[in-house]
């Protein structure tokens, strides 16, 4: 069954990634970000990631994942494997752990408020990001 393309305004053309209209970009490999609200052209090779809001790697077409820590592709482990980028090699951490792709090894999982800290090895309650309030302050005038 065939669908209808609405038509667009001048200079614009349908996403059928976004389905709407969006600016028409005019340099060949630019695409329209729609949360910027102008169009990115990364370099060869690259994609626009909406996630991390950068280009990066385009790790697809290589049956590869982006690794954020290391702006690579690394090959994709499956399951919950992760790639360890020191050792070359895929790692399972166990049932109670999450991989650090930054230390590249397995760390305890911490209770929600906490965070672990390998130089002490321990979760350690994390800072929070909220600043108290500031409370108005009052003056009194006198008059003498």
């Amino acid at each position: 069954m065939a669908r209808c393309i609405p038509s667009c305004e001048q200079g614009d053309e349908y996403s059928p990634k976004t389905q709407n209209c969006i600016p028409h970009c005019p340099r060949v490999g630019e695409e329209y970000i729609p949360e910027l609200g102008y169009c990115v052209l990364c370099k060869n090779g690259n994609v626009y990631d909406e996630n991390l809001k950068i280009c990066r790697p385009d790790c697809g077409r290589y049956n590869k994942v982006y690794q954020f820590v290391s702006n690579k592709c690394v090959p994709n482990c499956g399951g919950n494997r992760e790639y360890n980028s020191v050792t070359s090699q895929c790692i399972a951490c166990s049932v109670d752990e999450s991989f650090n792709t930054f230390f590249n090894q397995c760390f305890p999982n911490c209770a929600t408020g906490f965070y672990f800290d390998p130089s002490t090895n321990q979760c350690l309650s994390a800072p929070s990001l909220v600043q108290p309030r500031a409370q108005p302050v009052t003056t009194t005038t006198s008059t003498t």
